[in-house]
């Protein structure tokens, strides 16, 4: 199984879009951005397998269909990229207030839903994980632990009597 077989199953679920008779993105575009998010994904952590991406030929080498943690990140980022857009369109719209008569068309509320879901959706998952898998696969981790007092420390202040 191709990569592109699974991570488009997976976006499509991440931004709500498995309705089979009638998709808002085509493979094709959803292939796109799941290249781009690679090549943003591929910047910002270093995997122990090095890919390739190559932008315009809609690529990515070797398959990365193995490596779990790559297809994860790539499908948030992607789903991530979406949602930015879909709020960004709806921001473009959303002073839009049309009055005829007694009917108001007003579509200016509905605009905080998409803000919040830039901000808890998959944008925030990848950034919770992007932090988690930095911390935990770290090359090195060293902390240097010593006692601190600082100038205005005066131990009879901390005395309890």
């Amino acid at each position: 199984m191709a990569w592109q077989d699974i991570t488009i199953g997976i976006v499509r679920i991440l931004i709500n879009d498995f309705n089979n008779d009638n998709y808002d993105y085509s493979d094709d575009r959803l292939m796109q951005t799941l290249v781009v998010a690679a090549q943003l994904v591929n910047q910002e952590i270093d995997f122990s397998t090095s890919y390739t991406i190559d932008i315009p030929l809609v690529t990515i080498s070797p398959d990365p269909s193995s490596d779990a943690a790559f297809i994860n990140f790539i499908s948030l980022k992607a789903a991530c990229i979406i949602d930015q857009s879909a709020f960004r369109t709806k921001a473009t719209i959303s002073g839009l207030k049309a009055k005829c008569g007694p009917a108001i068309l007003e579509t200016v509320y509905h605009l905080q839903g998409f803000k919040d879901l830039v901000n808890f959706g998959p944008c925030k998952a990848y950034q919770t994980l992007r932090e988690e898998w930095m911390f935990g696969n770290a090359q090195v981790v060293e902390a240097v632990l010593s006692p601190f007092v600082s100038n205005n420390f005066y131990p009879q202040n901390s005395l309890p009597y």
